[in-house]
């Protein structure tokens, strides 16, 4: 996945919404979309109607966990709610 950093095994809650971020950013139509993820306390969800990803705090995956993560969030949530934005 090009957008995960070569070289970097391990990648924060923080890493994970920054890079989700930079996708939708980059591979979408940004102006049009108001989707993007934040790190939470509390949840690790995603609300399509909001166009939130919560990834919570204080958590570290693996590169393998992280595109697992990405692929099923943006695949599965975002895909299926961009459209109606």
């Amino acid at each position: 996945m090009q957008h995960i950093p070569e070289g970097q095994e391990e990648f924060k809650s923080e890493d994970a919404a920054r890079i989700i971020n930079e996708i939708v950013s980059t591979e979408f139509d940004s102006d049009d979309i108001d989707y993007h993820a934040i790190v939470d306390e509390k949840v690790a969800n995603a609300s399509a109607s909001r166009g939130v990803i919560k990834f919570p705090s204080d958590t570290i995956y693996s590169r393998e966990r992280l595109s697992a993560l990405i692929v099923h969030e943006l695949g599965t949530h975002a895909m299926r709610a961009i459209p109606y934005q």
